[in-house]
């Protein structure tokens, strides 16, 4: 794997950004273990998270120099094609579209593809704009180890997104029905075959959640009590933590249907007495500590919602230590910029909203990499 690892919002319109210095192409982001995104309201961050999260196909091909090479080329062909002898091809737009169906499984035909674009470029003299030499083998040769280098499990595996609609209280008595996801499906994730109860955590179904692994395999309740652990460590000043899918009556006589947690010698009591802050902290790291042993991608909305500053460095701490996950943030946290001087898997993307200059009814989103500018605060109104 390269030191550096690349990630874009797949079709996504009116977004550029100033990340890629090798090959100057404007469409792909560099990112790091902790990925804050940063603006003012309505500057596109959070439609831009969900689109990265949406995303499966051909991510992990970002991380080739010699793929962005090719795809900046092909942009600047579709923005400036009138002196190119390409455009008057018949296969031009077969050449301009050919890796937009790739996907990660189907490596034999990444490399194909990528042979015959080289190809096709050789007929019209064009290759030396990309490769100076003009030796097509060679080009295909570091492609390919290219590839094989740059697989990463975080392009593969499943990805999960935390809403900014979220808490541990359920919202309905009705059995299996989880408001909170529904919510998340009806605004914007329309395939419910794709994004569901699986994917999308709100911290609904963590009752049921602990319930399985409480009455599962030894290995499985091993994992709860680590968890406790932790999170005993990080966020209950190292107090011993008790979370208890509790089957009895609540104060009203009501069957139960929330988490109880138990702190140190006290009684036992439900979530919802505990600090909202808190009961953030248990959705926002239940999932990912779960999963610790894999690496996955999350996509959150705010993270400090609700949060003590202290506590959400404690998040963050919990994300970096704890687990091998990639995590991707929106935030409006200035207490979180400082986490970029402290640790080199941080990065900070600023997002700012723009009039179209060819079209002032219309707006382009720049992203810019600020991990050290100090500017910055303005943009999160400090």
């Amino acid at each position: 794997m390269t030191e550096k690892l690349y990630y874009w919002a797949e079709n996504l319109e009116g977004y550029s950004s100033y990340n890629d210095t090798e090959t100057n192409y404007d469409e792909v982001l560099e990112i790091k273990r902790l990925n804050f995104f940063i603006g003012k309201n309505n500057a596109g961050k959070s439609r831009f998270l969900r689109e990265l999260f949406r995303m499966y196909s051909g991510q992990h091909l970002y991380n080739s120099l010699q793929f962005r090479k090719l795809k900046g080329f092909k942009k600047q062909l579709i923005i400036n094609p009138q002196n190119i002898p390409l455009k008057n091809n018949p296969n031009y737009k077969h050449f301009i579209n050919s890796e937009s169906s790739l996907v990660p499984e189907n490596v034999g035909s990444i490399i194909q593809i990528f042979e015959n674009c080289l190809n096709y470029l050789g007929q019209f003299n064009q290759l030396q704009d990309l490769y100076s030499n003009n030796n097509i083998p060679q080009a295909k040769a570091k492609f390919i180890k290219e590839i094989e280098e740059n697989i990463n499990k975080i392009f593969h595996n499943k990805k999960f997104y935390i809403p900014i609609l979220r808490g541990m209280r359920p919202v309905t008595d009705l059995d299996k029905k989880y408001p909170y996801i529904e919510r998340a499906q009806k605004d914007y994730f329309k395939d419910p075959n794709k994004f569901n109860k699986e994917n999308i955590v709100t911290g609904e179904r963590l009752y049921h959640e602990l319930k399985i692994h409480l009455l599962g395999k030894p290995q499985q309740r091993e994992l709860i009590k680590q968890y406790e652990e932790k999170l005993s460590q990080y966020f209950f000043d190292n107090e011993t933590v008790t979370l208890i899918p509790y089957i009895g009556k609540d104060d009203n006589g009501h069957d139960n249907d929330v988490v109880h947690i138990k702190l140190g010698e006290d009684d036992q009591f439900a979530i919802h007495k505990l600090g909202d802050g808190l009961q953030q902290a248990i959705v926002l790291t239940y999932e990912a500590f779960i999963k610790k042993d894999e690496t996955h991608a999350f996509f959150i909305e705010e993270p400090e919602l609700h949060m003590h500053a202290g506590m959400v460095r404690q998040l963050m701490n919990f994300y970096l230590n704890e687990t091998s996950h990639y995590y991707f943030f929106t935030t409006h946290s200035n207490h979180l910029l400082d986490m970029a001087d402290e640790s080199d898997q941080v990065i900070i993307q600023k997002f700012v909203k723009l009039p179209n200059i060819d079209n002032p009814s219309k707006f382009d989103f720049k992203i810019y990499r600020c991990d050290r500018d100090r500017d910055l605060l303005a943009s999160l109104g400090v």
